[in-house]
């Protein structure tokens, strides 16, 4: 098992482990998404092998070979794939977004004329 400390947003220290054997890497980490099971910010620097977030200069070892146990598998792909699919997410999301503030502001829009005008 290898494991690094990397750096929260408030500075604090999260612990990442990487477990590189039979062949597979499984990444964990010990923030709020971590723990739910979730995609962190941290777990894309180990694939990614982005070394700002690293807590302890003294762990950059371990920090790379995370990132080389990683490289050695369809993780980087896949972590690609993912980018990808969720650069196309939230470009529908901004969409689907502007179309509902456009539905909110005709309906209150609407409103305010009818009010404006008299209402029986």
């Amino acid at each position: 098992m290898i494991t690094f400390l990397v750096m929260s947003s408030t500075g604090d220290p999260y612990t990442i482990y990487c477990d590189a054997s039979g062949g597979r890497v499984a990444i964990s980490c010990t923030c709020q998404a971590g723990e739910l099971g979730q995609m962190c910010k941290h777990k894309a620097t180990v694939i990614t092998g982005d070394d700002s977030l690293l807590y302890d200069e003294g762990q950059r070892a371990a920090f790379n070979e995370a990132h080389a146990a990683c490289q050695a598998t369809s993780i980087p792909t896949l972590y690609e794939e993912l980018s990808k699919e969720l650069k196309v997410i939230d470009k529908e999301e901004r969409v689907v977004r502007t179309e509902f503030k456009k539905r909110r502001n005709s309906t209150r829009g609407r409103f305010a004329r009818m009010l404006s005008e008299g209402v029986s």
